[in-house]
């Protein structure tokens, strides 16, 4: 190893960065070790879990209580004005439902509170819809809405005092105004902080182990960004560092045993997260893509699939399909120019550049990539242009619409798709989940004018194909 290389060895020593990078990788964390991160499913249970007073975490009314009242003081919104007094709620006999079943859809955390005066009392219902990187469904607070009229609008006021809340990781205006947003930040990580100290001297210290696990991985999420990335960030900005580790660890290129010195060795772990680690914030979006579930049925009416097609960091690409019309298109592509994985030669396309201030650049568009022969191409578009109504049809080549080998389809730059208009974001993802397509776990669900516009593209797709078919007869 020569002078150089230790001298770069000991100037990671001396980084405050470095030594907190090796203590956070070597800490066990038993909600990272098993993959429970930004998963909703499992975050709605375990909170249901924290919340039953009844459960076998032995901490009874602690965290429940420790929670509502934080969501009574958590705004000035309309139905918090007559919150009931925090005393006159008996939180021992707090029922609590996880994934509870509304005729209009499935409500993440239903939970029942009677007052202490019994039958002469009242019911407090909180209502809890949970969202971490995900954002709502379009007008699912407002069906929620009707679900929970239809099972508590005929009863008397009075009797029930219902609560209606959305919680998201980051802060996000409900689309139903009768929903109350709270964060995360407001509600969930200071009861959790509280319910550690309430261990301290009287709880389980395999509970309390748990909590602070549970109490990190918020800390990390809460500003979507993992706090791991940002020493590393800080350690990859000195040039000397960058080159040092690009040559080691697990993507290292020299793997002489001579080259890994005694840093190597004893912090094996943290050469290796610098050495894969990478600065742009589309990285994470562009490996969530790729093990994002294909071949998912999105409307029974059309049999459209939804396939996710070949992608890079600055365009992800999906196609909403028929399978007939997929193997017809494919049949069509110019298999000499293998734009996408399946050699379908039409995509929706997300396209993310680097932008000002820190921000992307995000747009949505609908391509037309390689096809056989100009000709075909121009039938194509001829085809495709009055069903997505986007006005004059080109008539031959020279239009500036056929050029080329890619045609996008529909354009954001020139204002044709409302929703998708071009925009400046710091979180690419949650533009995605806002505009585009949820993704909940491993779920992906299109928004509604996704859907609209892929209905539209494959009844155009199957007129064109079926005219080819007559005219060959």
């Amino acid at each position: 190893m020569s002078g150089r290389d230790l001298a770069i060895e000991n100037k990671l020593l001396a980084k405050k960065e470095f030594l907190q990078l090796g203590e956070k990788l070597n800490r066990f964390n038993v909600f990272e070790a098993t993959d429970m991160g930004r998963r909703e499913i499992k975050h709605t249970k375990f909170l249901s879990y924290l919340l039953d007073p009844n459960e076998s975490h032995g901490i009874g009314e602690f965290f429940i209580k420790n929670f509502v009242t934080r969501v009574s003081n958590i705004g000035t919104h309309e139905s918090l004005q007559k919150f009931p007094g925090i005393l006159d709620l008996d939180f021992s006999f707090a029922e609590i439902k996880a994934e509870s079943k509304l005729k209009n859809g499935s409500l993440d955390i239903f939970i029942k509170i009677p007052s202490r005066r019994g039958g002469d009392g009242y019911e407090l219902i909180i209502a809890v819809e949970n969202k971490l990187e995900a954002t709502q469904n379009t007008d699912q607070l407002e069906k929620y809405s009707e679900g929970l009229t239809k099972v508590f609008g005929d009863i008397d006021p009075k009797n029930i005092k219902l609560l209606k809340i959305f919680l998201t990781l980051y802060e996000e205006k409900p689309d139903d105004d009768s929903w109350i947003a709270i964060t995360y930040r407001d509600t969930i990580l200071p009861a959790v902080s509280s319910t550690i100290e309430f261990l301290e001297e009287t709880g389980s210290d395999h509970l309390k182990a748990i909590l602070n696990d549970y109490h990190e991985l918020l800390v990390d999420d809460e500003d979507g960004e993992k706090v791991e990335d940002g020493w590393a960030a800080v350690l990859i900005q000195d040039t000397d560092i960058k080159q040092y580790v690009e040559t080691r660890g697990a993507k290292g290129k020299d793997k002489r045993k001579e080259s890994f010195g005694p840093v190597y060795v004893k912090h094996k772990k943290v050469i290796d997260y610098l050495c894969e680690f990478d600065g742009d914030n589309r990285t994470p979006i562009l490996n969530l893509w790729k093990k994002l579930k294909s071949n998912v049925s999105v409307s029974d009416d059309l049999d459209l699939i939804l396939k996710f097609e070949k992608s890079e960091r600055a365009y992800l690409r999906f196609n909403v399909l028929s399978e007939s019309n997929r193997r017809e298109l494919s049949s069509l592509s110019d298999q000499s120019r293998k734009w996408l994985d399946g050699l379908c030669p039409i995509a929706f396309e997300l396209i993310i550049k680097p932008s000002n201030d820190n921000k992307f650049r995000c747009c949505a568009t609908l391509v037309l990539g390689p096809i056989v022969s100009d000709e075909e191409r121009i039938k194509l578009i001829q085809a495709i242009y009055p069903a997505l109504q986007l006005g004059d049809v080109p008539r031959d080549i020279g239009d500036e619409r056929c050029k080329g080998i890619f045609t996008r389809l529909i354009s954001t730059s020139k204002g044709q798709w409302v929703k998708g208009k071009t925009t400046d974001e710091e979180n690419p993802l949650r533009w995605i989940n806002s505009e585009i397509l949820e993704i909940k776990d491993d779920a992906v669900i299109l928004k509604d004018w996704i859907k609209e516009l892929a209905v539209k593209l494959n009844k155009s797709l199957d007129e064109y194909f079926k005219s080819k078919t007559e005219i060959a007869k």
